[in-house]
Parts: structure tokens; sequence; C-alpha cells
């Protein structure tokens, strides 16, 4: 999280903000910061993993598909609410 949403200009007041969220559903849940290992973790987690039982790093290759799906979704879904409802549907004859 530090590095990938610091490369994507996210703050890290907006890191915070998704780690209450996203960690705590709904709970209150420590810092971010709180929860990070002493040291920064070496080893990368595999693109196919199917547990985290370790702090790892992102696999690159997995995030950039990660995240061009959340953008592709959040760009479909914006222009879903933002034109849905104003483009007038009109019957085939």
């Amino acid at each position: 999280m530090q590095v990938k949403c610091a490369a994507d200009n996210v703050s890290e007041s907006q890191v915070e903000q998704c780690w209450e969220e996203v960690a705590g559903d709904g709970l209150q849940v420590s810092s971010l910061e709180d929860n990070l290992p002493a040291s920064a973790p070496t080893t990368e987690l595999a693109y196919n993993a199917v547990s985290l039982s370790n702090t790892s790093l992102v696999n690159d290759q997995y995030y950039e598909d990660s995240r061009r799906t959340i953008q592709s979704y959040v760009s479909a879904e914006s222009a879903h609410a933002l034109y849905g409802f104003g483009i007038p549907h009109t019957a085939l004859r």
C-alpha cells in the first residue's frame, strides 16, 4: 500500500481511510502503521496465491491486473450513473 499508492498519487490519509474501511469492515481497527511489520517484506506474493499468512510484497502483474479491473469497473459504473437515466429509450417498430 505504501509503495503502490504513493506511485498513484494516493495520499497517506486516503490510504489510512481505505485501511479503516476495508480492514475494519465497519469496525474500529488500529492504524495501518500499527499493523505494518518493523521491516519491509522481502518476499513477493505469488500471482495465484490462495492464502496470505505473512506480510508480502504484491506481485506486480497481479497488482496491475487488479488495478485495471477496478479502473474499468469505476469508469463503466460512473458512465452508467451519469448517462443511464438520461438516455431516452425508444421502442423499435
